[in-house]
């Protein structure tokens, strides 16, 4: 995926919201089973739970330099 390059303006989340790229992860079995335990006991998919855990990520690192490390 390549990042759009928007130098002189910021996109605002609801600008790319019909935008979507899928997103390919490689992960151990148990963290999928756990994954869909989780999603299924919120009662929505796995994708939506993705999603919420990057929109949380992504608005916590607003508040830190770029580039900083949550691992």
């Amino acid at each position: 995926m390549v990042a759009k390059n928007c130098p002189d303006e910021i996109l605002r989340p609801h600008d790319l919201e019909n935008e979507v790229t899928e997103l390919s992860l490689l992960l151990p079995a148990w963290q999928i089973d756990a994954l869909e335990r989780a999603a299924q006991a919120e009662g929505i998919t796995v994708a939506h739970l993705l999603r919420r855990v990057i929109n949380r990520a992504l608005t916590q690192t607003t508040a830190h330099e770029p580039g900083y490390y949550y691992g």
